[in-house]
Parts: C-alpha cells; sequence; structure tokens
C-alpha cells in the first residue's frame, strides 16, 4: 500500500500522465509481467506464469523486442547473482512462456513487414530500437551524458528515490557485516539495476525510458521507510528521509524566487505551491529530529503536500503555459499556411515533435543538422521548417 502511494506520487507518473507517450503502458505490462512471474516463481503457482507471459507480449506489442531483452538481463543477473532465485526462476516453463509471446506478439510484425517491407525493417526494427541504443550519427547526434539517468532516477521518482539510496548504501553496510538480505528485496534491487543500467549504456537517452524502474523503486522505498522504523542500525535510511524534508523546503524556496522572477501573468493561488512545499518540509524536518531521526509512521505529509504541488500545477500552472508556449502559435500559422502535400521539418527540437504532431495530424520531420535541412529542401518542393531564431 506504502509502495503504491509512492508509485501514485513521483513526478515521473504526473507526468506522464499528462503526455501522450506509451512509457505508462509499457511500464504496466512488463512490470506487471515480471511481477506475475516472480510470484509464480516464488509460490509454486506454475499456472500463473502463462498469465505472465502474456502481460509480456503485450509488453512486446507496446514497444517492441526491448521488452524481452529486459527480462533476459534480469533473469541472466539473478541467474548470476542469486542462488535461490535462480532455481525457483528456472523453474518455470520458459519455451512454452516464450513461444506463447511469439505467437501472441508475432502477428502484428509480421503484418507490418508485409504492409511496410525493408521500411518497417528500417524505421522500426532499426531506428526505433537498435539504433537507440547504438545513436550512429545519421541517426542523432545528441552528446552522449553517461550520469543522465542517475540524475533522472533521483529527480522523476523524487522523494522517493532519495529513500531508495538512503536504503542502498545501509545494504552496503550490511553487507560488510554479512547480513542477509531477503530474496523479495534482491529482485527488485536486481530489476532496478537492470532498467536503470541498460538504458545508461545506450547512447540515445530520453528521461522517460527508465519509468520501468519506478515501481521496483517505490515498493524498495516503501520497504526501507518501513523497516527503518524498528531498525536502528538503518542509518542512512533514516538519514535519507530527513534529507527529503531538507529538500522540499530547499525546492520551494526556489520556486518561490522563480515564481516572483518568471513572467507567466500567475494568479495568486501560485504561492501555494512553494509555501506546501516549506511547510510540508519543515514538519518532516521538525517530526524527524525531534524523535532523533525516527522515521514518521505515516506518509500523509509528504503525499498531501505532492498532491497539493500536481493539483496548483494542474489548475494554476497549466492554463498559465498554455496561454504563452510557442506552439500554440506555430501550430495556428502552418493551419493557415501550409498545405497537406507541403512537408514540414522540426530542427533540433526534438522535444516538440511529439506536440507538434499531434495538434497538426500530420508527420513532422526531424532535422538534427545543415545536411539535414540540405536533403529535406532538395527532395521537396515547398517545405516548412520550424527553428529557433538563433538558429
Amino acid at each position: 500500500e506504502w509502495g503504491a502511494l509512492m508509485f501514485a506520487t513521483i513526478p515521473a507518473t504526473f507526468a506522464l500522465g499528462n503526455i501522450g507517450l506509451l512509457d505508462m503502458v509499457f511500464t504496466t505490462f512488463l512490470f506487471g509481467g515480471v511481477g506475475v512471474l516472480l510470484v509464480s516463481a516464488r509460490h509454486r503457482r506454475f499456472r500463473l506464469q502463462y498469465l505472465g507471459f502474456v502481460l509480456l507480449a503485450f509488453a512486446v506489442l507496446t514497444k517492441g523486442p526491448v521488452a524481452l531483452l529486459l527480462v533476459g538481463l534480469f533473469v541472466l543477473l539473478v541467474s548470476l547473482c542469486l542462488r535461490e532465485a535462480r532455481r525457483e526462476l528456472l523453474g518455470l516453463n520458459w519455451k512454452t512462456g516464450m513461444a506463447a509471446v511469439l505467437v501472441i506478439s508475432g502477428p502484428w510484425f509480421a503484418g507490418m513487414y508485409s504492409r511496410f517491407g525493408s521500411a518497417f525493417v528500417a524505421q522500426y526494427l532499426l531506428a526505433g530500437n537498435l539504433w537507440y541504443f547504438t545513436q550512429p550519427s545519421h541517426f542523432s547526434t545528441r552528446t552522449v551524458s553517461h550520469t543522465f539517468y542517475v540524475r533522472t532516477f533521483i529527480g522523476a521518482f523524487f522523494p522517493w528515490s532519495v529513500v531508495t539510496i538512503g536504503r542502498g548504501i545501509d545494504l552496503l553496510q550490511h553487507w560488510r557485516e554479512r547480513r542477509e538480505v531477503t530474496t523479495g528485496e534482491a529482485l527488485l534491487w536486481a530489476w532496478t539495476i537492470v532498467v536503470v543500467g541498460f538504458f545508461t549504456l545506450a547512447r540515445f537517452k530520453l528521461d522517460h525510458y527508465i519509468f520501468p524502474a519506478a515501481p521496483a523503486c517505490c515498493l524498495l522505498a516503501a520497504h526501507a521507510w518501513i523497516g527503518a522504523m524498528d531498525d536502528a542500525r538503518s542509518t542512512a535510511t533514516r538519514i535519507s528521509i530527513l534529507a527529503t524534508g531538507l529538500s522540499f523546503i530547499a525546492i520551494g524556496v526556489i520556486a518561490a524566487i522563480a515564481l516572483t522572477r518568471i513572467d507567466l501573468g500567475l494568479p495568486l493561488g501560485a504561492a501555494l505551491l512553494p509555501i506546501t512545499l516549506v511547510g510540508g518540509g519543515a514538519v518532516i524536518v521538525f517530526q524527524t529530529a525531534r524523535r532523533r531521526l525516527l522515521p514518521l509512521r505515516s506518509l500523509a505529509v509528504p503525499v498531501c503536500a505532492l498532491l497539493v504541488l500536481y493539483a496548483t500545477t494542474v489548475l494554476v500552472g497549466f492554463p498559465a503555459f498554455e496561454r504563452t508556449r510557442p506552439i500554440r502559435f506555430i501550430t495556428r500559422v502552418l493551419r493557415t499556411r501550409a498545405t497537406a502535400a507541403q512537408p514540414i521539418g522540426l530542427y533540433r527540437l526534438e522535444r516538440w515533435r511529439a506536440s507538434l504532431r499531434y495538434y497538426l495530424g500530420r508527420r513532422i520531420e526531424r532535422l538534427e543538422n545543415p545536411d539535414d535541412i540540405r536533403r529535406f529542401l532538395l527532395s521537396t518542393g515547398p517545405a516548412y521548417i520550424v527553428m529557433l531564431r538563433e538558429e
């Protein structure tokens, strides 16, 4: 129950609930499938495993072969590091399960190949999967940052990511003292490491790719918080809970300063955002410090603070953003001027492509360098390109 509350209130869940990406659906099927398989193996409920394989098939249909790759890496890591879990996982009927995944998902791939031929291979299997990992120069010239997903993990799963990191520090101490970790917690850590590690190795990075690790992160944070109530040796976890309160205060102060500087014509209700963060953080810090780092026995304060934050964003921030964002103006201009036969390109503004494609209801070409622009203009008649003034 605590894990569910945490999962519902992380910034990544709030953000992905407001944009047209498939990562939440993908996570439902992928983490759901893995979870069902683990329960089936752990409790020897072997009929249940076939539901897990069906969910994995839906994950493949949602976002492609990367689902099977992540599951394969997870099983490999578990097999190498967790002897008891390895025996349980290998007891599942993987041959029949994988055959079921192929039977369910295969017809869609066959249908797309029969309709689009080599274009499907080039634009979906290669560009949509392999090139995201290898990032050849003709696909993207983005700078590769190997710390990108560390920052994303902390920010997108905040504040519970801080608690998870605190638990990780405690586990290192337990390892030195040869204290055992439960199999369930070890499996959740393995899944988180596989998801974050795999996409860290991939060269093309977008923040929402690691969302399948969010349920595991929140379950780990819930387990850590509850365990720290009675385990005096969970020092890092207790300090991390105090740190969440301090983070709330710091973010609230920064938000208050930012709101006075940006010119969005925000109403007075916007002040509720920094007030809630500072107030919620102060309560967490005061209560935790007064109890000598003993964690709060309820999530009411941080969860309510986050819910007020999101409600203020929806009721106050979104309307102000809609009034000022450039996509509205760009869409209006293109609808007025561009005919259906005139292609539209977007130069170095990939973050706008999904919105522009949605509002115009047509394909938008991605252009990353001057050579792309040259090829785009030479291969068409009249065309439109959207770019920043400085470009």
